[in-house]
């Protein structure tokens, strides 16, 4: 499960807030860097599915088939995400 609490936390590391109201929000660079963070937990996520599914097809000879859509669709998810470039629409 990815913590997305922690990830922004991460992204405003080092930043002193001025005020109160201030240390609840973040700057534009530090929403960037949460979302790369954000983007690379999930793509994680789909490694391990990947590897999850490719193990499963070597264990389960009846669903071989199922097992490899399901490792070929993670693998092409995981590489998709992580195309996916923070600001970019």
């Amino acid at each position: 499960m990815i913590d997305v609490l922690q990830l922004a936390r991460k992204a405003a590391e080092g930043r002193h807030a001025a005020s109160e109201s201030d240390a609840h929000s973040l700057r534009l660079d530090e929403l960037e860097s949460f979302a790369a963070l954000v983007l690379e937990e999930a793509a994680k996520v789909c490694d391990e599915e990947h590897k999850r599914a490719r193990f499963n097809m070597d264990a389960d000879k009846l669903n071989r088939t199922l097992w490899n859509g399901a490792a070929l669709f993670a693998d092409q998810l995981g590489e998709a995400i992580r195309a996916l470039k923070p600001g970019k629409p």
